[in-house]
């Protein structure tokens, strides 16, 4: 059974006053916390079991969204004296039982209208340790090469600018991966350990880090003219999850 993680443990220092007493999984997009957004297409695509990491203000969140029930899914709540990174948490679920199968993670700042039943397909089939979804951008912090068959033969964290131009593809990770035993076995124990930088760029190239492309709106929300894209998409039902049909019902 696949568990997810969705990681809220962060500042959210670059939104300004919008996060300063708030974490940034709760500003609002159509009305409702981006991590309501993640769970519910989380709970849609099939999952039933969610980690959510705190350290930020980790009151808020629970007092806001509950132990999940509402969404039909249950959540296990993660506190981090310490940021243990997305990677680190990954491991925290995995060495404390949270996650006996394959582990999916979802950031806490990133939406999407995706229907997540189709990465967790490819990774079963491929029987890579990770598959992560990318989608083209000229400039990212992450940046993936592929083959013909979808393997990542290169994950490039944080390039220099004359190393970019190298590069031969547009892909970037879009904050959306899945994680098989042996991969969250495999996380060094270090603190804070970062997926990208830490975990996939030592994957990549050797046939276990799988990448699919992402066919569906998404939108990371790590600025204020972000946050405006985002709400804008949902007014104009270019952002349109499938959840919102069911509530609308």
């Amino acid at each position: 059974m696949v568990t997810a993680l969705v990681p809220c443990a962060g500042f959210g220092t670059r939104l300004g006053t919008l996060t300063s007493n708030r974490p940034k999984p709760l500003l609002e997009v159509g009305g409702r916390p981006l991590v309501e957004h993640i769970i519910r297409n989380l709970a849609f695509s099939g999952i039933k079991r969610i980690g959510i990491n705190l350290h930020f203000m980790p009151k808020a969140i629970p007092a806001r969204i509950g132990n999940g029930s509402g969404f039909g899914i249950s959540i296990d709540y993660i506190r981090e004296k310490e940021l243990l990174g997305t990677a680190g948490t990954a491991r925290k679920m995995w060495t404390e039982g949270l996650t006996r199968g394959p582990l999916l993670v979802n950031y806490g700042d990133v939406i999407t209208d995706m229907n997540l039943q189709g990465l967790m397909e490819l990774h079963q089939s491929s029987k890579a340790w990770a598959t992560i979804v990318v989608h083209k951008r000229k400039k990212s912090n992450s940046l993936v090469e592929t083959d013909s068959e979808g393997w990542v033969t290169r994950f490039v964290e944080r390039p220099e600018e004359e190393h970019r131009k190298s590069l031969q593809s547009d892909f970037v990770f879009s904050g959306i991966c899945i994680l098989s035993p042996e991969c969250l076995e495999s996380i060094p124990d270090t603190v804070p350990c970062d997926l990208p930088r830490d975990v996939f760029q030592n994957l990549a190239g050797d046939r276990k880090l799988m990448a699919l492309e992402l066919d569906a709106y998404r939108c990371a929300i790590d600025s204020r003219e972000r946050l405006k894209s985002a709400n804008d998409a949902w007014c104009k039902g270019l952002y349109r999850p499938c959840w919102r049909e069911e509530l609308a019902a």
